[in-house]
């Protein structure tokens, strides 16, 4: 599995074979990148031998805009040996980090060099907080990161639209899959200007001056207040970037935990699905809520909070 951190400098390598030995191909090899969800192109070019002394060993660096929000990249490698065209695929998975191997690292005392006795691997510690931040999105129910993408609510007659995920900024806005709203193109046929709520759970209309009020009724009246409303029933697709530009404080500590469970093996009996041990006088008898949330009592008090945002939308 390959995994780049979303904001970092994104590498891939490519070693090319033939009967299973590493060999060099006729030309350098060719890469093309597009985003897996939507197809849209990201990169191509020809990537870097690392080594001449290394036949068929390639490296090919993202540019920047690849890995700046959460996404699946799909890459296709095509080279060719004695006259045979291959072409190879592979996904490379953009992720934001509860916590960086570093801090992990710093608040868990961990070390790196192998002769100590608190010593973890690189890639074990890289591997334990993926894990942690599945376990802590599957309890959530949505992830922590972001990424660029649309998001589908239904009016309700009312100056404010509710979002059914956390949004970053707004660029289009559809109604009833009409454009009405294209920031991009400076387009808008909506006639009101549109922002996120304070809790950026909730879209809403600007009054034309500040301090008016915005009337929500269906007809004009003799005051001749504009009437700005997301009409009842109508469908609004709502893009722009979804989630969050940081990684909360309480997700932070949640992956420490977490991440301390998995190395240190305190969740060796979960895993295996063991309810009660007996052991000469010891008896050990985990509960029910073990098998249940992340299985650490500690971390889901702290994410309650996550999953209650839910139900305060705006």
């Amino acid at each position: 599995m390959i995994e780049i951190y979303t904001g970092r400098v994104g590498k891939i390598y490519l070693t090319t074979y033939e009967d299973g030995l590493p060999t060099a191909p006729v030309a350098t090899p060719t890469v093309v990148v597009t985003d897996a969800s939507s197809g849209q192109s990201v990169a191509s070019g020809s990537p870097t031998l690392v080594d001449s002394d290394y036949p068929g060993e390639y490296t090919y660096n993202l540019p920047s805009s690849a890995t700046s929000v959460d996404r699946v990249l799909k890459v296709v490698w095509s080279y060719t040996i004695n006259s045979r065209l291959s072409q190879e695929t592979e996904y490379v998975y953009v992720s934001t980090p509860y916590a960086t191997p570093d801090e992990i690292s710093a608040e868990l005392g961990f070390s790196s060099r192998p002769e100590d006795p608190n010593y973890f691997s690189y890639e074990k510690i890289v591997g334990a907080e993926r894990v942690a931040r599945m376990m802590i999105d599957n309890y959530l129910g949505f992830s922590i990161g972001k990424s660029q993408g649309s998001v589908v609510a239904y009016g309700s007659g009312a100056d404010v639209l509710l979002l059914p995920s956390r949004m970053i900024s707004v660029s289009l806005l559809k109604e009833n899959d009409e454009t009405v709203i294209d920031s991009s193109n400076n387009y808008n046929v909506f006639g009101f200007n549109v922002e996120l709520t304070e809790t950026s759970y909730g879209l809403r209309i600007i009054p034309p001056n500040p301090g008016d009020d915005i009337d929500e009724q269906e007809e004009f009246d003799y005051t001749g207040l504009r009437k700005g409303r997301f009409r009842d029933g109508y469908r609004y697709e709502v893009s722009g970037v979804v989630g969050w530009n940081y990684v909360p404080m309480e997700i932070k500590q949640s992956a420490f935990l977490l991440v301390n469970d998995l190395l240190c093996s305190d969740s060796i009996w979960r895993t295996r699905y063991v309810k009660k041990i007996n052991s000469g006088q010891m008896s050990v008898e985990l509960s029910g809520k073990a098998h249940f949330g992340t299985g650490n009592a500690i971390v889901d008090d702290i994410l309650q909070k996550f999953r209650m945002i839910q139900a305060v939308i705006i």
